[in-house]
């Protein structure tokens, strides 16, 4: 379950790209409905990176994330195995 300050994280690092991917869209309307010619194209484009370019900077942080989270994981997964080989080892050792 996703908790309630992880969420607030998450629409404060999304909300300002967000907005830009609206600005995206409202700019393709535009130039859609009310130009023609070389402007247009130029606007479409222009519009369809304020749309591209925020998504794929939202996924890249979602995925890094979660990479982050596996990572860490793993890594206290190691550090648990190795410290109870070590426990084995001191404990085998204590044999009299």
């Amino acid at each position: 379950m996703i908790k309630l300050s992880a969420l607030a994280s998450i629409w404060f690092k999304t909300w300002p790209k967000l907005l830009v991917m609206l600005a995206g869209v409202g700019l393709f309307v535009v130039a859609v409905c009310w130009l023609s010619g070389d402007v247009k194209n130029l606007l479409v484009n222009v519009a369809s990176a304020l749309i591209a370019v925020p998504l794929i900077f939202i996924f890249y942080e979602v995925w890094r994330d979660h990479s982050n989270q596996q990572l860490n994981s793993s890594v206290y997964d190691y550090a648990q195995n190795e410290m109870s080989l070590a426990l084995l080892h001191v404990k085998d050792d204590m044999h009299f």
